[in-house]
This record gives structure tokens, sequence and C-alpha cells, in this order.
């Protein structure tokens, strides 16, 4: 068994709050739209090395200033809702070598319980007991206030526990010292020993602390049986083993990655551990003088959006403080002086047994901060010091000051100053993010579907049919018809969404889904049936796939959610609804609004009757859910065989870099408004134009709402009934006729002008019009008479007004710079 001291204690208790701070930024901000950006990482790498990518060692001593101490790892477990944590090796055994026997080291647990069990399945547990850190419960929870479960003093089951008791008090929550090594013992008859003793300081064990239950569970002795630990809460452990009197069934200690297995695959030698995450109990000691310093490799610079700058977060444990530690704000370069203009530092000290921060800003020392205590304990206490360019804050165990920091942009330091020692250690976890706004990438968005038009700038989606429907020809895939979008038989995969990201947003979509009798049948052997409405929030990758999103499933009764961003345990809320048809032949829509603000998600439902309008006041609210982060893209999926429509979509962002903003900007929404139908961008046909005398003409162009016709640089617009216009030539001189199609203003784009039509009208008695016009060759002013033998006619004609036109077409040259080229030849 690994030793842990009371110091490495401390901090491993420390370590994921740390983490959890760190890692939670929307908490910290409460803003979807702010974003971390890491400035210093861990100052620990998970292999134990100070790290040299984030922080560097600078100045001459600075090497053995700054010393790391890795002390071994242990499993810290995400907070876990109920009953869904697992700690299970993937190896199997039976009773027939007697009793069983599971035990761990537990250091720290926080909320609900836990209980050993032992099952069918690594997450099939048989009837056991809860123990929530204080007391053994038979109660609800476990399903056992029926059976005749007995509590007695020891092994043999002789001496029972006073009758009709079901909790036994045991142990002690508050984990005292180095916490506990447990002891579970499973006997073929079903009794169930449960065992504690305090791990001591110089690592061995105290007193033992038991109970025994009689009936606790019934198994066949020649079954195969997997033993482990199911919780909610969370908690923190270490060597962990399985075994019987033939030998171990499976030990870890958590070193390395060999042990894990959290994709629920089975596999020998691995523990199943969806929710937990290996910490190093490690730490940096810094002895700095004062040349010595852990600066940043990159620097901090506060965006002009955002009151918020930097979180430093982590561990510390003041050991001894002889003279002043703290951090360097704001240095110009890596090496710069910690009391030069422009430059703040926040340091500690410690006066007559009581702690005290103090701030020098630009080189001037402020007014001492009493943390009124005595922090040389030799302790690890969390601390957040939250740089504001309003109102800095500094929080170390319970307490919290408020600071005046006034720089903020460049290096940030460890660092010491002035006569004497100071010794003081960081948590391995240690962590420097800076905030930078990040608001919606993508504009309001909306589609009623009329037209059959999906924008690819605004939308994206990719379709996967079923492969569980008895008839495959019924699973047809992602469908837009009808003026709605069809979920027609989708299955994984298939999803509808937004191509752009967004942060802080209100979506609106109508959601209507046929009875379960009205959908094609599914495979005989197909048992998760049909799959309602999966939307995906804040998809981290392209694609709508809800294995990087927060997604939430409308389901009879419920509203579901799980965060693939982060803990995927599911998070309930039950409504009093169903959104599919109730009978069948008949379908139910549902307009459903959802607010993603602040860094939660609010959503809302009403059953729409009879094509009437959702209202602002026929909501429903479902419940909120929290998360860490919303932005990403939205889509719209299933996870099975889904058969439903949706209509009606509007994605609206509501971003501010003040949280209170957004919160207006979503209580300012208008919901359900009217959404026009939007159509397929497409650009008219130029016209195909002839001309006889004086009059142009051109067939009609399907889609254009009129024309314009362009002599010389003169426009005239005429109607979309009208196919020809006569060019007034009275004037003697050069002519240039082009007409183009005019679209409506949106979707449909004017057409280019159509070829260009050019001859010459005489002045009276000028040359005959059977002669050809003239051209200029490339480098001579001159102009040319003649025409090649057997060549193409001439381009364009000479005649008078009342003549008939000799001409041809001169290719895509718009009517204005043939009229300007025309005046250019004349003023020649």
């Amino acid at each position: 068994m690994k030793k842990m001291n009371t110091k490495i204690m401390a901090l491993a208790l420390s370590l994921s709050l740390a983490a959890a701070t760190a890692g939670t930024l929307g908490v910290v901000t409460a803003n979807a739209a702010i974003k971390e950006t890491i400035v210093g990482d861990n100052v620990l790498t998970t292999t134990g090395d100070i790290n040299g990518v984030d922080w560097i060692l600078s100045g001459d001593t600075a090497e053995t200033s700054f010393t790391k101490d890795v002390q071994g790892d242990i499993l810290v477990t995400k907070d876990a809702p109920w009953a869904v944590g697992y700690l299970s090796p993937w190896d199997a055994t039976t009773f027939a070598n007697g009793a069983v026997k599971m035990e761990l080291d537990v250091f720290e647990f926080n909320g609900g319980a836990w209980r050993p069990f032992v099952g069918t399945g690594v997450t099939s547990p048989l009837d056991s007991v809860w123990y929530n850190g204080e007391v053994i419960d038979l109660g609800a929870h476990a399903g056992n206030t029926t059976k005749a479960v007995e509590f007695y003093t020891d092994e043999t089951l002789t001496t029972t526990y006073a009758p009709g008791v079901w909790y036994y008090a045991f142990g002690a929550k508050a984990y005292e010292g180095d916490g506990y090594h447990f002891e579970m013992i499973f006997t073929p008859e079903g009794a169930l020993g449960f065992k504690s003793s305090q791990i001591l300081t110089d690592g061995t064990l105290g007193p033992v602390n038991q109970v025994w239950l009689k009936n606790a569970f019934t198994v066949n002795a020649t079954d195969n049986y997997y033993f482990g630990l199911n919780y909610w809460g969370s908690l923190k452990v270490d060597n962990f083993k399985v075994s019987t009197s033939a030998g171990t069934i499976f030990e870890t200690n958590f070193s390395g990655t060999g042990w894990n297995e959290n994709e629920g695959i089975p596999t020998s030698g691995k523990m199943y551990n969806p929710h937990g995450k290996v910490k190093s109990v490690a730490e940096v000691i810094a002895k700095p003088a004062n040349t010595d310093r852990m600066v940043t490799d990159l620097e901090i610079v506060a965006d002009e959006n955002l009151n918020e700058v930097f979180n430093l977060s982590g561990t510390i444990d003041f050991r001894t403080l002889g003279k002043k530690f703290g951090m360097a704000i704001g240095l110009d370069d890596q090496n710069g002086a910690i009391n030069a203009e422009g430059t703040s530092y926040v340091y500690f000290s410690q006066v007559e047994g009581v702690t005290y921060v103090t701030v020098v800003n630009d080189g001037v020392e402020g007014t001492p901060v009493s943390l009124e205590g005595d922090y040389l304990t030799g302790e690890f206490f969390d601390f957040e010091l939250k740089g504001m360019k309003n109102g800095s804050t500094l929080t170390i165990g319970e307490k919290t000051v408020t600071l005046d920091i006034k720089n903020f942009d460049g290096y940030f330091a460890f660092v010491t100053d002035g006569e004497g020692e100071a010794e003081v250690a960081l948590g391995g976890d240690t962590r420097l993010v800076k905030y930078v706004y990040r608001a919606s990438d993508g504009e309001a968005i909306a589609n009623n579907f009329n037209s059959g038009y999906v924008n690819p700038a605004n939308w994206e989606s990719n379709s996967v049919n079923a492969v569980m429907v008895d008839d495959p020809t019924q699973a047809k895939g992602l469908l837009y018809e009808d003026g709605v979008v069809k979920f027609e038989g989708t299955a994984d995969g298939s999803y509808f969404g937004t191509s752009e990201a967004y942060a802080d947003y209100v979506l609106e979509f109508l959601y209507t889904e046929k009875n379960d009798a009205d959908k094609p049948a599914l495979k005989a052997e197909w048992i998760h049936g049909y799959s309602p409405l999966s939307l995906n929030l804040g998809v981290k990758q392209p694609g709508g796939g809800w294995a990087k999103s927060t997604m939430i499933m409308f389901k009879a009764g419920l509203v579901q959610m799980q965060n693939f961003n982060g803990t995927p345990d599911p998070v309930n809320l039950a409504i009093d609804y169903t959104f599919a048809g109730a009978a069948a032949g008949e379908t139910k829509t549902t307009a459903v609004k959802v607010v993603v603000a602040n860094n939660t998600i609010t959503v809302y439902y009403q059953e729409v009757v009879a094509d009437t309008a959702p209202t602002t006041a026929a909501f429903i609210k479902a419940g909120t859910f929290n998360v860490d982060d919303t932005y990403g893209r939205i889509a719209f999926a299933t996870t099975d065989s889904g058969y439903f429509m949706l209509d009606d979509v509007r994605v609206t962002p509501i971003d501010s870099p003040d949280p209170a903003q957004v919160t207006a900007n979503a209580e300012a929404h208008a919901d359900f408004a009217p959404i026009a139908d939007e159509y397929r961008p497409y650009t008219l046909e130029a016209p195909e134009i002839t001309m006889e005398g004086t009059t142009v003409a051109w067939e009609a162009v399907e889609g254009a709402t009129g024309y314009v016709v362009n002599v010389n640089g003169n426009e005239t617009t005429v109607g979309a009934d009208v196919l020809s216009f006569v060019v007034d030539c009275s004037t003697p001189g050069d002519y240039a006729v082009t007409v183009k199609a005019l679209g409506n203003g949106a979707h449909i784009s004017d057409s280019s002008q159509s070829e260009a039509i050019t001859f010459t009208v005489q002045a009276a008695g000028g040359e005959d019009s059977s002669q050809p016009t003239t051209s200029e060759p490339a480098d001579s002013s001159q102009p040319t008479t003649s025409e090649p033998e057997n060549s193409e006619p001439a381009k364009g004609g000479l005649f008078d007004c009342n003549g008939v036109v000799a001409s041809t077409m001169i290719p895509t040259l718009a009517a204005f710079a043939v009229a300007m080229l025309l005046k250019k030849r004349k003023e020649d």
C-alpha cells in the first residue's frame, strides 16, 4: 500500500478542486461568449516534470530555487448523478474458492453515497448496501427494505445488533488524517463484511471498525460475478484490489493508463472507469532568490470588451514567509523589474502570526490587506486570483478579499522580493488562463422550408438511412419536402444544423411527431425502438454528431440532457407531456423554445393546436440545465430510427460581453416572429436580341420582372410584358444597343447585358449604306476601308434612320462601354 502523509493528503484533496475551478470557466464567468485561453497550464506535467512549455525558470539559481516533488497518483472521480458512477474491473470470478475480498483506500468523499457490489456485469449490481460516509444504509436506495437483512458484530455472524435497525453508524465522514482503508468481504452465503481502518500518518492502519450483514445478496457458487464500486457524488481513491484465497483477481494503484478502460469494452486486467481521472499528487517547491522567477512563456493581454482579464487557480502551501512571495503581473519582458512602471506585484507576507496580501502598482506600495488568520499551517489551501479591470479578488481557503490591481498586459511570474527567506509550495495543477470575448460566429438565421431551399451558408446536414427498419424502402433519410424537414427513417449520424457556431442565443422550432403505430415497423430483434428528437448544442466539431455536444432529447414525459463535452450522465426534467401523437392516425406539433444564455440551457414547450400560432404566454418551462460551455454548432439529430418533422427553425444570437445584457437580450426576444420564404439565389439569363429596322426585340426571360434597354448608355426600363423597343436613331453617329433582364431585388438577380447590336447612322448625303464600317489597326490612327477576301461580314452597318439595318453582334460588350468606345472613336 502506498503511504500518503498529511501534507500529501491535503494536496490530493485540493488538486481536483483547483482543476474544476480552472476547467469550468463558464461557471467562473457566467458567460458562454467568454473564452478561456491558456497562458500557463499546470505547473507540472502529467509525468511530474515542471511544465517548461508554458513556464520558464529564469535567474541565476532558478533551476535549484524551483524544484518538484512527486509522490504518486490517485483516482479522482467526477461528481456523478444518482448511481451512475462505477469502478468495476472487467475480470470476473466465482465463489469456488470461498469469500471474495475487495479493498481500496478512500481519501475523500463528497456528497451522495457509494456501495460495494457483486453483480452479473460491471454495471449490474445485485442488491447491496449504500454507505454515505457515516452510515451503512439498507433503505429504499438499495431496494432492501423488505429483506431480512441482519447486522452482526463479526464474521461469525453470532452477535447481532439491535433487531429492526435498517442502518448502521460506521466510519467518519470527515475522513480524518490520511483517509481510510476499506475492505469488503463477500461470502458465498450472501453475507457482506464491511471493514474500515484509518490510515495513519506513518502509513500503518489504525483499529478496525467493522459490521457484517447477513442476507445482503444472493449468488450461485459456480457462476461468474463482477466485483466493484457503484457511487454517486465524487471520490478520491487509491490501491484498488479484488482477491480470493487463491490469489489476486485484479489490482491497480492507478499509475499510468494501462488499468483504464472507459469505453465499455470488456478487457481483462482493466477497470471500467467512465467518470474518473488520475491526478498526480505533486508540487512545485519555490525558494527563489530575488533574481529568480517562474515566468510565463506567453503574455497576458486584456480584452477591451471584458472586465475579466485572467484567472490564476490552484493550491498553495506557505511554509516560510521571511520575505515577500507573490505574483508579478504585466512585466514588459520576462526578466523585467517587478516594481517598474506598468507592473503590478501581488505578494504575501507574515506579521505577528497573521498572513497579509499587498498590491504594489507601478512601484508604489499599497495598504496590506489582512487574511485574518495564520496561513503558515503546513497545509495546502485552494486559492484563486481573479484579475479584473474593476475589482480583482483573491480567494484563499474560505477568505475572499478585494485587490486593486492596475496593470495586466505583459508576462506573469512567481517571484520573491526583500531580505530573508521564503518557501512556498504550489500544487501541480496550478494554472493561469486569460479571457477573450468570443461571440457567436453566425448571424440570425431562419427558415420555414416552404420553398424547399436550404441555404448552405447557414445550414448543413447529413443523411444516414436507418438499417433497423423491417422494410428498408421506408427508411428514406433526411428530406426537404412539403414545407418541412423530414427525418424519414434516419439513423445515428443523421443531422440538420447550423453551419456556424453560436454562444448565447434563442433557438425556436416546431417539432411534429406521429404516433409509433404510424411509423414503419422495426426489425423484431431491434430493442431500442424509435429515436426521439436529439437536439445537440455546443457541437465542437464539424458535423452534428452528439459525441461532442450537449445532447437534449425530447422523450415521453421527459426532457433529458447528456453533456458529452463533460460528464455525460443523464440529467432528467420530468414533464407532464408527450411529444408524439396520442393514438394511431394522430400527430402532435410542439413549439419549442430553447434559451442558451450565460452557460445555462432553458427549455420551453407548448402544444400547437389546429394551426394556432404559438404564443409567449402559452410556453411551459420544462427547466434549466447548467453546463460549462455552450459555444458550438446547433444540430437536430437522431440516435436510432427517427420519424418526425421540423419546421420554422430560427436562431437568434443574444451575445454580449456583459452577462446582464445577455439576459436582457433574451427577455426582449420576440417569440416566433414570422419567417419569410427563402429561395435559392440565381441569376437570370441574358436576353437574346435581334433588330429589324429600328426595332430591337427579344424573347421573354423566365422569372424577369422587367427589362432595361441600353442605347449608347441611355437606359429605358420596360415591363415584363414588353418584348421590343424602337430605337430613336434620328441623330447621325455610332449606336450600340443591349438589353438586360431584371430580377426581383432578392434571390433573383439581374442578368448580364445581352450581346450588343451596333450600327452607324450616316448623315444626309453620306456614304452608301452598303459600304463596310471602318476599323482601326492596333498601332495606327489611320482608318482602314477594306476587308480581307472571304472574310465574315463586317461588324456593324451604315444606313440612314429609315433604312434597313446591316448589322452583326459584338459579343459580351456592355452597351455603355460600347457607347463610350464609339464616342471616343468619333472624337479621335
